[in-house]
């Protein structure tokens, strides 16, 4: 398939036309992006207080990230060139030190298992099937230890490439 630039209009919508995101939102991309408008995050720890996410300079073809849409931007282009391949399976990639946790669709599909995910620029938790679109990440429950109930109140902190929290 050839690449073409895969472009997100903000505020986000969902299949039915509800707004999902204002500011925040989630991408994992079979190539290499070049993003114009936002800044990439990747999850460095979690737990039932807190997300927390580093930037990423560099972002990597097949890794689920977040995204944060700059100030003024009102879309967020993730271009590329040339060709690429993928399947219609997920990917995962480790977060917060547990193995295949931050995972990335490709497609439209229900998800069965207990997972977090943002909407509304908040991540929630769900242990009801949740659809999830093209493109798009989750994390996996097991991020968080067994039992373990996230705040209602969860902080998600950024921190930029140089390790000054923003």
């Amino acid at each position: 398939v050839t690449v073409r630039d895969f472009v997100r209009p903000m505020p986000c919508l969902n299949n039915r036309g509800e707004v999902i995101g204002r500011e925040i939102g989630t991408i994992c991309l079979p190539y290499e992006p070049q993003v114009e408008g936002a800044t990439l995050y990747e999850l460095v720890k979690a737990s039932s207080t807190e997300f927390v996410f580093r930037e990423v300079t560099h972002p990597q073809a097949n890794t689920p990230y977040v995204f944060r849409i700059n100030e003024g931007a009102s879309e967020v282009i993730f271009g590329g060139m040339g060709e690429y391949q993928y399947s219609t399976t997920d990917v995962t990639s480790s977060a917060a030190g547990v193995e295949d946790a931050f995972v990335g669709s490709y497609r439209s599909h229900v998800i069965e298992e207990p997972i977090y995910y943002l909407s509304n620029d908040q991540i929630h938790y769900s242990d009801q099937p949740v659809l999830t679109t093209r493109f798009r990440a989750f994390f996996k429950a097991s991020i968080l230890p067994e039992g373990t109930v996230l705040s209602p109140n969860v902080q998600t902190r950024f921190i930029s490439a140089n390790d000054t929290t923003a």
